[in-house]
């Protein structure tokens, strides 16, 4: 319900995570790109990036796009899950 909210905000080259986009389509872009005479491709994965996501900055940018309350608190509720590690339950403060 919140993808078309908020799918316009990603940069039109992020392909991750979203529907209707995946690795083929990078590629296309890096063949493009090379085609044109670019001669670098960098590939950065940031590891452990979304461990550190503030939740509640994360929930307060949510909200200045999504106004409904039952789809905050949903949003909230998934946020907020704990998490079953080795027969250890424990809930992060930050991270996604």
């Amino acid at each position: 319900m919140i993808e078309p909210i908020l799918d316009h905000q990603f940069h039109e080259r992020s392909f991750g995570f979203r529907h209707g986009c995946g690795a083929h389509d990078a590629l296309r872009i890096v063949e493009q790109k090379l085609q044109e005479g670019f001669v670098y491709v960098v590939d950065a994965d940031l590891k452990g990036y979304f461990d550190t996501i503030p939740k509640d900055r994360l929930l307060a940018l949510v909200k200045e796009h999504i106004s409904d309350s039952r789809m905050l608190k949903l949003i909230k509720l998934f946020l907020d899950q704990s998490i079953l590690e080795e027969l250890l339950e424990w809930t992060p403060i930050t991270g996604v």
